[in-house]
């Protein structure tokens, strides 16, 4: 074969080995659409507000830098209803929602924990909050009396030992009745304040459902560094990270790329031996096993033929 022929056929390969490639992301994509209901499928945490540490991460908590898989559901568990039924998620209870701030298309969605919700009443221009009725009533308060009350509330909602801090929450209801609509109360596992807090608001209404673009579902740790490294967000070591994280993402990548070049080193290492450590597993694949054939021996012919024998 001409070294011409030998050009051709090896850029054949490239090119083939290249779509390859972009079909498999596609598919990759397509699954992670399939699965979520949402587009893109996929957020990346850029602060530390749901971080359950500031010096370390932790696979299981949503810290910054994770890439976070977000699904379509209706149904969204609260920390109070969480708490009843000891459903747990990133570390504490109930689901983290991914919303819309006052449900704007083009505003950055907020990845943060839903507290509690809140029922509008147009009739009495109050709050009903029927989770509460199951929540113990030593964790909550309605204008610092504990009466079990959970319907017609206005003033102000406390609960108490809150989170993996064990916080105190304020909720002012009588400034969320201006709004005239129910939602989510939301807060960041590692924030003092919730996000509807008057004095330094992220959303100052109650989340509505609308605005949920989805729950949060599988974290990725680490890699959505390398999007907020290249953004000039987060620099390798520098403050708002954990160093861990860092560390972890590097380790990964320089496993990523070794451990093929150690495959294919061994290889070439074993074949100037004059071996094939992989011949066993290529014959198996292009030859499968011949299937067993059993020949059954007709009894009666036998016996006919010894018998004219005789």
């Amino acid at each position: 074969m001409s070294g011409g022929e030998d050009k051709k056929k090896g850029w054949k390969k490239e090119v083939l080995a290249f779509l390859a490639a972009i079909i498999v992301l596609l598919a990759i994509f397509a699954g992670l659409y399939l699965y979520s209901g949402v587009w893109p499928p996929m957020v990346v945490v850029e602060s530390g507000s749901m971080a359950h540490s500031s010096e370390r991460s932790f696979i299981g908590v949503i810290d910054t830098g994770d890439l976070v898989i977000v699904r379509d559901q209706s149904s969204v568990v609260t920390y109070v209803e969480g708490y009843d039924d000891h459903y747990r998620k990133f570390g504490d209870y109930g689901d983290v929602v991914v919303y819309l701030r006052y449900g704007q298309e083009d505003s950055t969605p907020v990845i943060h924990r839903a507290i509690v919700e809140l029922v509008y009443n147009a009739s009495t221009s109050t709050f009903d909050v029927p989770s509460l009725a199951d929540y113990p009533q030593s964790l909550w308060s309605h204008n610092g009396i504990q009466d079990g009350q959970w319907w017609g509330l206005g003033g102000v909602l406390e609960l108490y030992d809150v989170g993996f801090r064990s916080q105190f929450i304020r909720v002012d209801l009588g400034a969320l009745l201006v709004f005239e609509h129910g939602g989510f109360i939301t807060k960041g596992d590692h924030n003092d304040l919730i996000d509807q807090n008057p004095q330094v608001p992220i959303c100052r209404e109650p989340i509505e459902r609308d605005w949920v673009v989805g729950l949060a579902k599988v974290e990725i740790p680490w890699f959505g560094l390398l999007k907020l490294w290249v953004g000039g967000q987060y620099t390798p070591y520098g403050p708002g990270v954990p160093a861990n994280s860092w560390t972890n993402l590097f380790v990964c990548i320089a496993l990523i790329i070794i451990i093929p070049i150690s495959v294919d080193l061994l290889e070439i290492y074993f074949r100037r031996k004059g071996k094939d450590p992989f011949a066993p597993l290529r014959k198996r694949n292009r030859n499968p096993p011949p299937k067993e054939v059993v020949v059954e021996r007709d009894e009666r012919k036998t016996k006919d033929g010894d018998e004219e024998k005789k």
